[in-house]
């Protein structure tokens, strides 16, 4: 005959309080471990001039304008606007990025206020929103499975996530979306359970962030529709709860209205913007990136892209990953696996099937995935919960490597400047060293190709030397002007990511260049000896 629970838990509550304990403090030490000297990539940057009350257009009006620069010339655009005010963020955001909602800008705008623009400062304030997930997610495996020991692990596994840890350390609205994703969910529960208008109101407020946090923050909600027709059909229970959601969608749906108007007027804007996404993949390389962004939530060692060790690293963690959903359907009501697969399922067939039929490749981008997530790390807590219960070794051998290998993903990105979630900007630090070398450095840039120049080109000044000059130039540049630059006395010319314009520009001048050796950003002007 199995213990019973209560038994279980109390008679192993010591080690289970202390790795409790442990793993949450390091989970903590992780989130906030250097997070002053990590790269300051490209979309921070955006963060930062949105909630200064910046434009893009703005700044590079005034700093593309074929003249030198300092370090210290750009340093402004890190830090608030003088006259500015929470409209211009507001602004900002509707003119140049509607796809953002403004949440968390405006909160960052209130956060830099208070504590200043330096990178501790930004990236606590996405820390310590990660951090309030923690109790969230706690209080929602409780709700779900009515176990102590499975909310226990829940939040263990949310604390030691790779891919949560290392979004927890970037200044954008990531963690605000998981909070939300997980606070809308734990309030959804609730509001079923009794039907009762109060919860159904924090429920609605709670997707109202949502949408407020991120445009996909909207596969929740569907997410949670699909389940309550599922579930009512199925139990053949009355359309109360039915209503009741219908009610608190449309109130999320006034409250959300001014920024559906911004959107509906500016979508030609947020369209162009995020026409990145619209270059299709083959069906082996989605399934790689499907595979590596399902799995950040327990491993992230970085090893060959393309390698088949890869892979194979991260084949048991899809296995356990679907044990763990088998499980909650073989153990639980059906209610609560309902639950678990509509959460996992819909937002990311909402993703996947329109890249399929649009070739595009919105599902391949690991951030956009979050609304699934949360149900992830819930499932594989119950899972080990049930199991562990069990006292069978070789659960307790599998729970610790899981454990393990998580610390060794963290502790390898604590190490890491950049990484993959830093794309475009990852090669900056190695630009920055490379510069800052030199005694009498010139950097060349422009807004580049794909219009990436001006947040890399601020993501590098972040870390620039005081003696580095920047000559930033228009397109087409001002080939005069360009031309005195090169017979002026530089320790070296360098070209971060050479466009066109620049290209074309050079050739006018006779000036050949080179890329510099294992760095891709960078170029420089080849020797005429």
């Amino acid at each position: 005959m199995k213990k019973s629970f209560s038994s279980n838990f109390s008679t192993h509550q010591s080690w289970i309080s202390v790795l409790f304990i442990i793993l949450l403090c390091l989970g903590i030490f992780f989130r906030f471990y250097d997070i002053e000297n990590k790269l300051y990539w490209h979309d921070e940057v955006y963060t930062t001039i949105r909630a200064a009350g910046f434009t893009g257009e703005e700044i590079g009006a005034e700093i593309f304008i074929n003249e030198y620069q300092t370090p210290k010339d750009l340093s402004k655009y890190q830090a608030i606007k003088i006259n500015s005010s929470y409209q211009d963020v507001i602004n900002s955001l509707a003119i140049e990025d509607p796809q953002h909602p403004p949440a968390y800008f405006l909160i960052t705008r209130f956060w830099m206020q208070l504590f200043g623009n330096s990178l501790t400062a930004l990236r606590s304030l996405a820390i310590l929103i990660s951090l309030i997930s923690l109790l969230l997610i706690y209080l929602l495996a409780q709700e779900l499975f009515q176990d102590q020991f499975a909310a226990i692990l829940s939040t263990i596994f949310l604390a030691l996530s790779p891919f949560d840890i290392l979004f927890s350390q970037i200044a954008r609205q990531y963690s605000l979306f998981t909070l939300t994703v997980i606070l809308s969910s734990l309030f959804f529960l609730k509001a079923l359970k009794n039907n009762d208008l109060k919860n159904w109101l924090f429920y609605s407020l709670s997707c109202t962030l949502g949408l407020y946090t991120h445009l996909f923050f909207i596969l929740m909600p569907i997410a949670h529709f699909c389940f309550i027709i599922i579930n009512t059909f199925k139990r053949k229970e009355n359309w109360q709860s039915i209503k009741f959601f219908i009610i608190s969608a449309l109130l999320t749906i006034m409250l959300y209205s001014p920024w559906l108007w911004v959107l509906i007027n500016n979508y030609q804007r947020a369209f162009t913007v995020t026409s990145w996404a619209y270059s299709p993949l083959d069906w082996v390389y989605n399934l790689k990136l499907w595979t590596l962004s399902f799995t950040s939530l327990l491993i992230d060692i970085n090893l060959d892209f393309n390698g088949l060790q890869n892979y194979l690293l991260r084949l048991p963690y899809l296995i356990l990953i679907g044990m763990s959903i088998y499980t909650i359907y073989k153990n639980k009501p059906f209610s609560t696996s309902l639950f678990i697969t509509t959460s996992i399922f819909i937002p990311f067939l909402l993703l996947a099937v329109p890249d399929i039929i649009l070739e595009s490749r919105r599902s391949t981008i690991t951030r956009y995935l979050i609304c699934s997530f949360p149900a992830i790390q819930l499932s594989i807590a119950y899972l080990f919960a049930n199991k562990l219960r069990t006292q069978k070794l070789v659960w307790r051998i599998l729970f610790g490597m899981v454990i393990t290998l998580s610390l060794v993903s963290n502790v390898q990105n604590a190490i890491t400047d950049s990484g993959w979630a830093k794309i475009p900007s990852n090669g900056n630090k190695q630009t920055n060293q490379i510069i800052n070398a030199q005694e009498n450095s010139l950097l060349i840039g422009d807004r580049g190709d794909d219009y990436t120049g001006l947040g890399n080109l601020l993501s590098l000044n972040y870390f620039f030397k005081a003696n580095v000059k920047l000559f930033l130039l228009s397109t087409p540049p001002n080939l005069e002007k360009l031309r005195n630059v090169f017979q002026e006395n530089h320790s070296e010319i360098f070209i971060f990511r050479p466009s066109q314009s620049i290209k074309n520009a050079l050739k006018q001048l006779g000036k050949i260049i080179e890329p510099v050796p294992s760095e891709g950003n960078l170029w420089k002007i080849k020797s005429e000896k």
